[in-house]
């Protein structure tokens, strides 16, 4: 066992030994006499003491024999030397062999009492030194110390794993340059100098190390210093390998070059901004656009440095995500610096971070101004094309009315004149001439024919009835024709017997489209049945034209040749309104069309 201020003592002279037994006792030691080495070694297998006093001139082993023997068996145990008769290579020969004071004798105990308490200190320290080394060299963690000249004094066994070698001897007392890499090592040398000078130890160093095998790794030291009084006496080192983390960061600064690489070559222009709308990033694109340059644009917010504005743009598509959580796209018009309008279709996308909060937004921001010209122009030229096409109806209606006139008032007249002079003759003839007479009744009669085609020809060209009677007459006449004319049973429903009042357009155009849906029946759908409703709301009329027939298919709806489908569809969007059709296979088709009033 161990026991604290316990001191052995061996000398050969008997008075001496009690003497300083009794001594050391006085003051609180444990203190054991033997009066030879062979005594002393067999005690020391059994017990352990702090401290070893041994006498120099001894039969059989001496005190130098003995200290030497005593410190291999606990490397701990501090020895003094006592003699009387010791000479001064004594002395240094005692030293050499581990003793760490010599007394003379006769000795003077307080003298002895100061050099013991500073023994059993150095001990004390030495157990604590080696028990921290032991504590060092077992964990984890890579550690090792330096002098103040940068040469090693201890690696732990994490270390030598870490780098490569098979035992301390192999690191110990080489400087700690030669373990880092050459492009650092000047610089690592001249901030370890530095440090020592100013006492001033960065937190953490990233370099490049070498390993045994020649192998170049990355590590992370953290250093700091320890004292002897108030001198710097040496440097205790923990290092991390951070090899996978520099490997893990030179990655994300690839990829990060890469994103920055094309974000700055996409063709559109993008920004991204933090919830105060302050800008961050924008990309080379959006800079030349604007006439920018970066330092003017980041850390500004975007409605100033992009819109010239003091606050938030009332078309803006970075704030609402924010608040909305998802993409938002508007267009927006910006008056550039130099007084030059352009419009923008811009879109605020939101970056979020691990809790699913958007924390960032990224504005895209794409010149539109070439196509919203292209489509004003478009618009321009359909409504033009709308306006010529609503002229060009007109016209060919007044044609129509002035065509269907002519034919019953000019033609019909004509041919009731010739009905009229065929009458007289036939009157005229005498009995006897019956073949002449029959002539003339075959002439009478194809007369009544081309009367009769020549009535059919004026209200197809323009119904009297339309412009007489109003659209809910035409269309009852025109469904009574239909069915006599094809053999398809046409129902008409109407929501009220009296004449809806619309202006001569819309009736016109409503009658038109009815027309020509009643011929796509009678061409195509292989019906039995049409039901023809008009529907009478505040500020619109529907026709609904239903029928049983095949059923229109989605091709045939979207043929570009459908001349019919293209006509009504013109018409709806000269009236504005909306037109639309569905087929069922085997069921039939519905056309539905709503007007404004």
């Amino acid at each position: 066992m161990t026991i604290s201020g316990s001191v052995l003592v061996v000398d050969d002279e008997t008075d001496t030994l009690n003497a300083i037994c009794a001594f050391l006792k006085k003051f609180g030691y444990d203190a054991v006499g033997v009066a030879s080495g062979k005594d002393a070694l067999e005690l020391l297998k059994h017990q352990k003491f702090n401290l070893l006093l041994a006498d120099l001139i001894m039969p059989k082993i001496n005190g130098i024999e003995l200290i030497k023997a005593a410190t291999k068996t606990g490397p701990h145990l501090v020895c003094i030397m006592i003699s009387g008769k010791g000479t001064l290579p004594d002395a240094v020969e005692a030293m050499k062999a581990g003793a760490f004071d010599f007394i003379t004798k006769p000795i003077d105990f307080m003298i002895l009492k100061v050099v013991i308490e500073r023994a059993i200190e150095v001990q004390r320290i030495k157990e604590e030194e080696e028990r921290y080394r032991t504590i060092l060299t077992e964990i984890q963690n890579c550690f090792f110390s330096t002098d103040i000249k940068g040469t090693i004094t201890f690696v732990n066994k994490s270390l030598l794993k870490m780098f490569g070698y098979d035992g301390p001897g192999e690191i110990i007392g080489r400087h700690f340059r030669e373990f880092v890499h050459s492009e650092m090592r000047d610089r690592i040398w001249k901030e370890f100098e530095k440090a020592i000078d100013t006492r001033i130890f960065p937190e953490n160093i990233k370099l490049a190390a070498i390993k045994k095998d020649g192998s170049k790794f990355y590590i992370e030291v953290q250093a700091r210093p320890f004292y002897e009084g108030e001198r710097i006496s040496g440097v205790a080192c923990v290092i991390n390998d951070v090899t996978e983390k520099k490997q893990l960061e030179d990655k994300a600064v690839e990829v990060a070059n890469k994103l920055q690489t094309i974000f700055n070559s996409i063709n559109d222009g993008l920004a991204i901004m933090d919830k105060d709308l302050i800008v961050k990033q924008v990309n080379r694109y959006r800079l030349e656009a604007l006439g920018l340059k970066e330092e003017q644009v980041i850390g500004k917010n975007c409605y100033k440095v992009f819109q010239h504005c003091d606050k938030p743009c009332e078309i803006c598509s970075a704030q609402p995500v924010f608040e909305k959580g998802e993409a938002v796209r508007v267009e927006k018009k910006a008056v550039l610096r130099d007084g030059t309008i352009k419009y923008f279709d811009s879109q605020g996308t939101p970056i979020f971070d691990n809790n699913g909060n958007v924390v960032q937004v990224i504005s895209s921001v794409r010149d539109i101004t070439e196509r919203k010209e292209a489509e004003e122009n478009l618009k321009n030229s359909r409504d033009q094309l709308r306006n010529l096409y609503s002229r060009l109806q007109t016209i060919r209606e007044e044609e129509r009315v002035l065509l269907s006139r002519e034919i019953h008032d000019e033609l019909g007249q004509l041919l009731t004149g010739l009905k009229i002079q065929c009458r007289i003759l036939f009157n005229g003839i005498k009995p006897e001439k019956n073949e002449v007479a029959a002539h003339i009744d075959s002439i009478s009669q194809l007369l009544d024919k081309a009367i009769d085609t020549v009535q059919k020809i004026s209200r197809e060209l323009r119904p009297a009835i339309l412009d007489d009677l109003g659209l809910l007459a035409a269309i009852r006449w025109q469904a009574e024709e239909f069915e006599n004319r094809t053999h398809i049973k046409c129902e008409v429903t109407m929501e009220r017997e009296e004449e809806i009042k619309i202006d001569r357009k819309t009736s016109i155009n409503l009658f038109r489209i009815l027309q020509e849906t009643l011929t796509n029946i009678a061409r195509h759908a292989r019906a039995t049945k049409v039901n023809i409703i008009l529907k009478e709301k505040p500020d619109r009329i529907n026709l609904i034209i239903e029928d049983n027939g095949i059923g229109i298919t989605e091709q045939q709806i979207a043929n570009p040749r459908s001349l019919g489908l293209l006509g009504i569809k013109e018409r709806i969007q000269f009236l504005g309104g909306t037109f639309s059709i569905q087929g069922i296979h085997g069921k039939g088709t519905t056309v539905e069309v709503s007007v404004p009033r």
